[in-house]
Formats: structure tokens, C-alpha cells, sequence
């Protein structure tokens, strides 16, 4: 049975296709050198598994061997009242007021333009803490009022005005022109701040997204209901916010995620009322808990931000669709000096008058505070074949590295001549006139061989005369195995199996181009050489003496060339002729015959063809 499918299969892979169609299915494999240095085939291993064992602790550990992608987030945050009211009416009934209230420790000065003195605490209304943007929302927790009043110190009752600016703490200045400015600053803690609410809405949707991911799309505001009543919604999305001590508040299904500033706060782990340490100290040099005892400014003052980051996910990746994702939420405060909304300028008096001459009369507050912004992380994973596919084919190709370190070592870095010689055989300089006198020399020592093949010089060589070569080998060292009465025993080296390599050897000519099948010529045997060069006729064809240069052959030249041939050809006796008459009788029916002598002629006339 195995004897049966094995001949089959030769068959199979021995059948030659029409000329026509015979190039298109040829098949070409890239040739390597094989380095026999065990060393080096060490190093090659170890760079092997060394790669494979990252790549494949990455896929696993970071889990790429399923598609995954951060969806695109959309935020809608916003501010409340809170308790801050109920804050201030509380310190208020009991006659108590909030530590940081006119507290001189909280005085400040970063220059001479923000100089922040001992606070005062004013109820502020919420609309005017908080600065709604994208993506963004600002709570106000102190502003600097420089209130600025404008008069033409000629004019009357200038001297009181002066007396009042100076009096009340403020900086007169009197401009060459004739104008005077009052500026008076004043810092002002807005009371309950932290008491105040940030709210936010987010939605996620995969644009991008392979498959049924693209049309995954969930928001925070919708509950069991309300995702049920809006079909271009696939799943309730639930939030968990994750304080910094690792415990979860878990959010009810539907509305917004809120919290009040101090709980978002406590989430980052600060607090409004903590130093801050990445601001430069008090340029006064008061005394506090800075570097070399100097006084920092309290995050009250500086403002912070805070960002919320938002981790979608769906669970760890399985080859089963889940589409139920879940948002887990967290806040860190990022490491700024200084944050807020910046100036904003209120006008009590518009100016009036001429240059030099103006009364007026504006307050600008430049306000520092809280800002959140948000950040839409995390991965949601979606099982794609294709994708695992590219992941392993990513692999494999990352495995070709481990080849590119090992050449570099091997045929660069080896000393004492070794990476010279292991070199010499990865590069193969090939150009025409190489390539022939490679082929030309090759023809000689192939003619030269023949002959020991064709004894009788017929010019032919046929089964018996291989055979005859081969009985010069056969001894007790040249053995092979061989089954005798269902079992594999050891013979010697026997005339069958010499048969058996003739045979072989016959069998791997070109029998449409050979005259006979039990025997084949010189034109035969150069075709059994021509594996990585071109083949025999197209080098006859094409090889020339030159006709110019420093290479065309004398008149003395080609007498001996002439002389030299002529005694080759004595060699080829009679018996020639008799083995080329056995050759016509066995050949196959409209084959074209070959003589001694015609393949002499045929041979001194290609030698003689000019250049072209």
C-alpha cells in the first residue's frame, strides 16, 4: 500500500507540463549558508528564545493577541451650588469663621505685580466661581483685586484722593503727564468652595473600530430604560469612581457622575488646604515649610488641576463578543505651580477726559482655582482572527532579528579570519566575463572528466561505461542497506546498485534533446552542471573569440590552439563509429542522430564563429 502511494506520488511530481506553461510553474526557494560553527549556532538560539520569550510575554501580558482599542469620549462638565451656602450659614450662626479667613499665614508674595496679602473671606455667588469650557470646568478659590482709580492730579480735591489711596494701603503713582493711579490690592477667599459640585455626562463610540466594535456606543445619563428606548445605544454604561486608598463608590445607573470639589480632591489625595511644594517660596522671605525655611503658598491660592481619567473596559479579551462596558474613574493632581481662569477686568468708571487727564475707575480680579479636565483611557477588546493572524505573523517576523545579530557576529566580528572566510562564501560577485571564464574552465575539467567516463572515446557514454567507473570503488568500506526476505541487512557495494546510479544519472538528461535514452554525449553531461549558471548550448551560443582588445589571438596563437585540438581528436578511435552506428539503431523514432565526427565539425565550427 505504501509502495502503491509512493509511486503515485513520483509520478505526480515527475510529470512534465507542456513547454508552454512549463516556466510558470517552476518553484524558487532561497539558498543559505550553513555557518558549521556550533558557537555560533549558540548564540543564534539564544537570541531566538529570547525574542520569542519578550514577544510572547508582551502579547500575553499586555494582551494583544485580541484587538483592542480606547474609545473616543465625549465630556460635558459643569458646576453646582452644593453646600457652600449652607457653609457659610453655618460658620455664621456660630460666630465661627474657616481657618484660612484673614490668616497672615496665607499671605503671600510671588512678585511685585502678584503680591497676595492677608486674605479676606467673602460669600461669592457659584456663577461667579465657576468657568465652564471644553472639555474643562474651573472652580475660582481666590482671586487678587487690584482695584485701579484714575484722577488728573491738577484737578480738584486731587490732594484728598491721594491722602485716601495711601491711607487704605494702596500705591500712588503720579505719571509725568499729569495722571495719577491709585492701585489698591486685596486677596479675597471665596467661603465653601469646596463645598461647591463637579458634574460631568461622557459618552463613548468606536469610529474606527473593526467589526461589530464600530457600532458599540454607550452614555452615562441613560439608565435601563432609556437605553432600551434608544436603539443606536447597546449597553448601560456603569461608572465607578476609585479614590486613591483603593475603596469605590459605585454609581447608580443613569444621570451625571458629581461629586463635591472636596470629595474630587480627597479622590487625587490633596486637599485645598495643603502647601504647595512645587511653587517657589515667598519672595519676602517669610518664614514657613519651604526649601531653606522660606514660606509656600497654600493650593488655595496657587489653585491646582486635577485630571479625571475615565478607563473604559470590557473585562478581560475572550473569543466570546462582550459589549457591556464599564467606566472606572479616578483623579490625580498634576504637578503645576499655578492654575486658574486667569484676569477679568470689571469696570466701574469707563475712562473720561483727554490723555494725561482721565478719571476711572476698574477692579481686576485675577483668579486662580481648581481646573478639571478628563482624559478617556483603557481598552475594550474585541476577538478578530485576522488580528490574531497579523500578531503572529508580527512574531515570527521579530524572530528574523535574532538572524540579523548572529550575521553580524558571524561574518563580522569573528577574528583571526574567520568571519573573512565565512563572508568570502555569503557573497557572490557575479558579472558576464566572471561568469564565463567560471564556465569556460569548468567545461575544460568537464571535458576532462568525460573522459574518464567514455574509455573507448566514442564521445558517447552509456550505462556500462558509468557502471565501470563505479566497480573502481566497490570494496568492504562501500556498503549499503537493503531488504532481503523482509529484513534489512547490509550488503556490499554490488553492480546493481552501480546499475541502479546510471540509470539515475540517464535518467536526469533532457530526453527530448537526446538522440537515445541509454546513453547520453558531451552536450548531455555539461547539462547535468549547470545548476547555478546558465545552461551549456546558451554559453556556447554566446561565448566568441574578441575581435578587438588586447585578447584577440595572433596568427601563432591559433596555430597552436589548432595543433592542440588536432591531437585531441586523435583519441577518438574507431570503435566510435561503431557505438554511434548502435546508437542510430536504438534511437527513438524521428530523433535527431549525432556522429563523432559531426560533433567535431559541430564543435570547431562554434569555435571559430566570430564576435559579434
Amino acid at each position: 500500500m505504501v509502495g502503491s502511494i509512493g509511486r503515485i506520488i513520483d509520478r505526480f511530481l515527475e510529470w512534465k507540463p507542456p513547454a508552454i506553461i512549463d516556466s510558470c510553474l517552476k518553484y524558487r526557494s532561497v539558498s543559505t549558508v550553513q555557518v558549521d560553527y556550533p558557537f555560533i549556532g549558540l548564540v543564534n538560539r539564544v537570541f531566538q528564545i529570547a525574542i520569542l520569550a519578550y514577544t510572547l510575554t508582551g502579547v500575553f501580558r499586555e494582551k494583544l493577541w485580541a484587538y483592542n482599542e480606547t474609545p473616543l469620549n465625549v465630556v460635558n462638565a459643569y458646576g453646582g451650588a452644593g453646600d457652600n451656602s449652607f457653609f457659610l450659614n453655618a460658620m455664621s450662626a456660630s460666630g465661627r469663621k474657616a481657618t484660612y479667613c484673614n490668616n497672615e499665614s496665607h499671605a503671600f508674595k510671588y512678585s511685585d505685580w502678584y503680591n497676595y496679602t492677608t486674605p479676606d473671606c467673602h460669600f461669592v455667588i457659584p456663577e461667579q466661581l465657576i468657568a465652564k469650557g471644553r472639555d474643562r470646568v474651573q472652580f475660582v478659590t481666590v482671586f487678587l483685586e487690584n482695584d485701579y482709580q484714575g484722577w488728573p492730579c491738577a484737578a480738584a480735591g486731587s490732594a484728598a484722593k491721594q491722602d485716601d489711596c495711601t491711607s487704605n494701603g494702596g500705591e500712588l503713582t503720579a505719571i509725568p503727564d499729569g495722571q495719577c493711579l491709585c492701585r489698591t490690592p486685596k486677596t479675597i477667599y471665596p467661603v465653601g468652595v469646596d463645598g461647591l459640585v463637579m458634574s460631568f455626562d461622557h459618552t463613548y463610540e468606536f469610529p474606527d473600530g473593526k467589526g461589530s466594535l464600530r457600532n458599540w456606543k454607550g452614555s452615562s445619563s441613560l439608565d435601563h430604560k432609556g437605553v432600551e428606548a434608544n436603539p443606536q445605544i447597546t449597553s448601560i454604561l456603569r461608572s465607578t469612581i476609585t479614590y486613591t486608598d483603593g475603596t469605590e463608590h459605585v454609581l447608580p445607573e443613569g444621570g451625571s457622575v458629581s461629586l463635591t470639589v472636596r470629595k474630587w480632591l480627597e479622590a487625587a489625595g490633596s486637599s485645598l488646604d495643603e502647601l504647595n511644594t512645587i511653587a517657589l517660596g515667598d519672595t519676602l522671605g517669610r518664614p514657613g515649610g519651604g526649601v531653606g525655611g522660606v514660606r509656600l503658598p497654600h493650593f488655595r491660592m496657587t489653585g491646582m488641576v486635577i485630571t479625571v481619567n475615565i478607563k473604559y473596559h470590557n473585562g478581560e479579551p475572550s473569543i466570546t463578543e462582550n459589549s457591556q462596558i464599564h467606566a472606572n474613574i479616578s483623579a490625580s493632581r498634576q504637578l503645576l505651580a499655578w492654575a486658574g481662569p486667569g484676569s477679568e477686568r470689571v469696570h466701574i468708571t469707563y475712562p473720561t477726559g483727554e490723555p494725561g487727564a482721565q478719571t476711572f475707575h476698574y477692579v481686576d480680579r485675577y483668579q486662580q482655582g481648581v481646573v478639571f479636565d478628563f482624559q478617556a483611557t483603557g481598552r475594550v477588546y474585541l476577538f478578530d482572527y485576522m488580528y490574531l493572524v497579523q500578531t503572529l505573523v508580527s512574531a515570527v517576523v521579530l524572530l528574523s532579528v535574532a538572524g540579523t545579530i548572529t550575521d553580524t557576529i558571524a561574518f563580522y566580528c569573528l577574528p583571526n579570519g574567520h568571519s573573512s572566510v565565512l563572508n568570502a562564501h555569503r557573497r557572490v560577485n557575479v558579472s558576464k566575463r566572471q561568469g564565463f571564464a567560471e564556465l569556460g574552465i569548468r567545461t575544460a575539467i568537464a571535458a576532462r572528466d568525460f573522459s574518464a567516463f567514455d574509455p573507448d572515446h566514442n564521445t558517447l557514454v552509456e550505462a556500462e561505461d558509468i557502471v565501470k567507473v563505479l566497480a573502481r570503488v566497490a570494496g568492504p568500506g562501500v556498503t549499503y542497506k537493503k531488504k532481503i526476505d523482509g529484513k534489512t541487512v547490509t550488503v556490499p557495494f554490488d553492480c546493481e546498485k552501480a546499475h541502479a546510479i546510471a540509470i539515475a544519472i540517464l535518467m536526469d538528461q533532457h530526453e527530448a534533446e537526446r538522440a537515445s535514452a541509454t546513453s547520453f554525449d558531451f552536450m548531455d553531461y555539461m547539462r547535468t552542471q549547470d545548476n547555478g549558471t546558465i545552461d551549456f548550448p546558451t554559453f556556447l551560443q554566446n561565448v566568441a573569440i574578441p575581435n578587438e582588445g588586447s585578447w584577440v589571438p595572433t596568427d601563432d596563437d591559433k596555430k597552436r590552439v589548432q595543433a592542440g585540438w588536432d591531437e585531441g581528436l586523435r583519441h577518438v578511435g574507431t570503435k566510435a563509429n561503431e557505438k554511434q552506428s548502435r546508437r542510430k539503431s536504438s534511437a527513438r523514432p524521428g530523433s535527431t542522430m549525432r556522429s563523432g565526427s559531426d560533433l567535431a565539425a559541430v564543435t570547431v565550427q562554434v569555435s571559430q564563429v566570430p564576435s559579434p
